[in-house]
């Protein structure tokens, strides 16, 4: 197993400040930074921060400008630090195009009684209000629809709802998990016959509650834990 995808133990700590500096990520031939090094890190920052640790990152410009050597040689000091800042912005600038470049879609879904449609008549108003601030467009209401953007490359999925829900309809979690079928996404849905919406974990209820045995059963399936 490669680094960037070894397991990772629990962290110790849940912020963390990372000092890079500019002659880390200097590249070769005379190139002012290494592509490859941008990507290994933006990797490794990644794979941390996957796992609920906050970063943040600071990098130097020494790749770029050297600014005790210009003041060695009669440069006004502020004017060398000046340009210094600039030598961090730009490798900074780089540094944040390595992450955001970085897949950002999660490995699966947990969806309890979720709301899903901003488009139909089962979906539900109040969310669908205090998204688009009333009357959207029907291409606005669709686009915000998760039953209408399932495609190949969303994530596996497992949903939960109740068949007594009166304020999320159970349609919602059957209409996506149906759209989840048509493209082939593994999906698991329980519909179960009791239960209003917002009993979370279902503690104290032997029926409502069995949903997380069910959970854990499929992440194992799926090797996802």
């Amino acid at each position: 197993m490669d680094e960037i995808n070894k397991p990772m133990q629990q962290p110790k700590y849940r912020r963390v400040l990372i000092k890079l500096s500019g002659e880390q990520i200097k590249g070769n031939d005379g190139e002012v930074v290494s592509y490859d090094m941008l990507d290994y890190l933006a990797q490794e920052i990644g794979r941390v921060h996957r796992h609920g640790v906050e970063i943040a990152v600071v990098v130097g410009g020494g790749n770029i400008w050297r600014g005790h050597r210009a003041i060695e040689r009669g440069m006004d000091a502020a004017q060398s630090h000046y340009m210094g800042m600039l030598a961090t912005i730009i490798n900074a600038l780089a540094m944040q195009d390595a992450v955001e470049r970085q897949p950002s879609r999660p490995d699966f879904a947990v969806l309890i009684y979720p709301v899903v449609s901003m488009s139909e008549p089962w979906g539900h108003a109040g969310s669908r209000d205090n998204l688009t601030g009333g009357h959207p467009s029907a291409e606005l209401a669709a686009f915000l629809s998760g039953e209408k953007q399932v495609n190949a490359g969303t994530p596996p999925m497992f949903l939960v709802h109740s068949l007594t829900d009166t304020v999320v309809p159970w349609r919602n979690s059957a209409e996506l998990f149906l759209a989840l079928r048509r493209a082939e996404v593994p999906a698991e849905l329980h519909l179960l016959d009791r239960g209003e919406h917002g009993y979370g974990m279902g503690k104290g209820d032997p029926v409502i509650g069995r949903w997380r045995a069910f959970l854990e059963r499929w992440l194992d399936r799926r090797g996802l834990r």
